[in-house]
C-alpha cells in the first residue's frame, strides 16, 4: 500500500467518506432494528408502542438503504449493466470502465440535481414531523448525500484508473 504522503488526495477523502458512511450504517441499523424489537415487545404485551418508532423506522430504513447503496458504489459492487464489458478485450477495459464512469457521472449528476431540488422544495415546504421534531427535508437528506457521493467517486473513476484509486484506499474490497 502506498504510504500517506503520495496517495492522492480524492482517494483518501472516499476512503474516509466511507468509513464514516460504514459507521452511520451500523448506527441506522441498530436504530432501526431497536425500535422494531422494541415496537414488537410494546405492541404484543402492551398493547401500545412507541408513537415515533414506525416513522423512525421507516426514514431509519431510507438512510441505511441509500448509505449501503453509497458504500456499494465506493466498493464497485453496486448495480451494473455488463451486457457488453465481457465481450470487451483486455487491452481496451480500462479505456472502457471511464468511459462507463463518466456515463455514470453524468446520469448520477443529473439524479443529483434532481435530488437537490427534491431536499430545496422539502426544505420549502417547511413540513415538520412532530413525531421526531424534525424538518422533512432533514429526514431525506440521505437521497442528496448518496448521488453527492456517488457522482464524485464516479468522477473520480473517470480521472484514477479503478486499480490506482483502490490501491489508494485503505480498506477497499476487491469488486465481484
Amino acid at each position: 500500500m502506498p504510504d500517506k504522503v503520495s496517495t492522492p488526495l480524492a482517494p483518501r477523502f472516499s476512503a474516509v467518506l466511507a468509513r464514516f458512511e460504514e459507521a452511520l450504517v451500523v448506527l441506522f441499523f441498530v436504530w432501526v432494528l431497536g425500535l422494531g424489537a422494541a415496537q414488537v415487545i410494546l405492541r404484543n404485551l402492551f398493547g401500545a408502542g412507541l408513537g415515533f418508532a414506525d416513522e423512525a423506522i421507516r426514514h431509519g430504513v431510507l438512510w441505511v438503504g441509500f448509505l449501503g447503496a453509497s458504500l456499494a458504489t465506493y466498493t464497485r459492487r453496486h448495480i451494473t449493466v455488463d451486457v457488453f464489458s465481457s465481450a470487451v478485450p483486455g487491452r481496451f477495459r480500462r479505456a472502457f470502465r471511464r468511459v462507463m464512469d463518466l456515463l455514470s457521472f453524468l446520469i448520477s449528476l443529473a439524479l443529483l440535481w434532481a435530488a437537490f431540488r427534491f431536499i430545496r422544495m422539502e426544505w420549502a415546504s417547511g413540513e415538520f414531523s412532530f413525531s421526531l421534531a424534525l424538518p422533512y427535508w432533514v429526514l431525506t437528506f440521505a437521497i442528496f448525500m448518496f448521488f453527492f457521493t456517488s457522482t464524485l467517486r464516479y468522477l473520480l473513476g473517470v480521472f484514477i484508473p479503478v486499480t490506482e484509486a483502490r490501491d489508494a484506499m485503505p480498506h477497499a474490497h476487491p469488486p465481484c
